[in-house]
């Protein structure tokens, strides 16, 4: 007969409120709304390291190019003029 009981006790399942069921569904809310806070920090984080590194690279590609125009004017300048030609000597 005691085998019949602890059989009895095993199929007995806990009974649920309404009260448990909102605690849940509060505690599901919460995590939720943590985890969406958590996700958008990261997201912004992610999104401003994007417009550092874009930001670097056009700067770095301007100051390339600055060099580069700088160079070839600063080359072009250091070359003497031709001296004219004239067929004739200058009377």
């Amino acid at each position: 007969m005691s085998a019949d009981k602890s059989a009895d006790i095993e199929l007995v399942e806990p009974k649920i409120t309404i009260d448990d069921v909102k605690r849940r569904a509060e505690a599901v809310k919460d995590l939720a709304k943590s985890e969406a806070k958590r996700s958008a920090n990261e997201l912004m984080h992610e999104r401003a390291t994007q417009v550092v590194i874009v930001g670097v690279v056009a700067v770095a590609t301007l100051a390339s190019f600055a060099y580069f125009l700088g160079a070839r004017r600063s080359r072009v300048r250091l070359t003497p003029p031709l001296p004219p030609y004239h067929c004739f000597p200058p009377e």
